[in-house]
């Protein structure tokens, strides 16, 4: 079976799919992965093999001045009380929403002509490489989304993290012929 992993990060995105890979490709599956060109020396260190799909803008990946000194406190149990937030707390997962939503446009080009052309029978992604999810839908196969910290990421592309898809993530997913409501199959934690 061929499988494509991909994330935006090396670290704390990628060490955590990285005993996954491995697995697979010991079993006997073709496995690579998908990571923007600064992060490809990473992937070829831990043994796997690297694709890699154009660089990242810094613009990008910096972080939003939103969420640089976010005010009030989190309710411990957050992720699964959006209801409790406030305004300013909205703003800063809207934010970081965006900014997720802006890495995957500038991974997703790169990325779905690679699986096109490579056709993995399965994707799995970084709980916050919302490209994997795109790829996946553009080819009609399961993606296996895999945590590596708070579940929370789960629904940073969804407005006020329990509704619709965010603006910039539905037009992404269409733009490749993907539904925006599709989640992955499955999350690995």
């Amino acid at each position: 079976m061929r499988i494509l992993f991909t994330t935006w990060a090396s670290g704390a995105h990628l060490v955590p799919m990285v005993p996954l890979a491995r697995a697979l490709l010991g079993a006997g599956h073709q496995v690579r992965v998908a990571v923007p060109s600064e992060c490809a020396a990473a992937v070829a260190r831990t043994g796997l093999v690297p694709v890699q799909i154009g660089a990242l803008p810094v613009a990008v990946v910096r972080a939003p001045d939103a969420t640089r000194r976010p005010r009030g406190i989190w309710p411990t149990d957050w992720p699964v009380r959006p209801a409790a937030f406030t305004a300013e707390q909205h703003g800063v997962l809207r934010a970081l929403g965006d900014r997720q939503v802006r890495i995957a446009e500038a991974m997703a080009q790169g990325l779905v002509a690679f699986a096109r052309c490579w056709q993995p029978e399965l994707v799995v992604h970084d709980a916050g490489a919302y490209a994997g999810t795109v790829a996946a839908g553009a080819l009609g196969v399961p993606a296996i989304g895999q945590l590596w910290g708070s579940a929370a990421v789960l629904r940073l592309d969804r407005q006020r993290l329990d509704g619709p898809p965010l603006p910039g993530y539905a037009r992404l997913m269409r733009r490749y012929g993907a539904d925006p409501a599709r989640e992955p199959d499955l999350w690995l934690d």
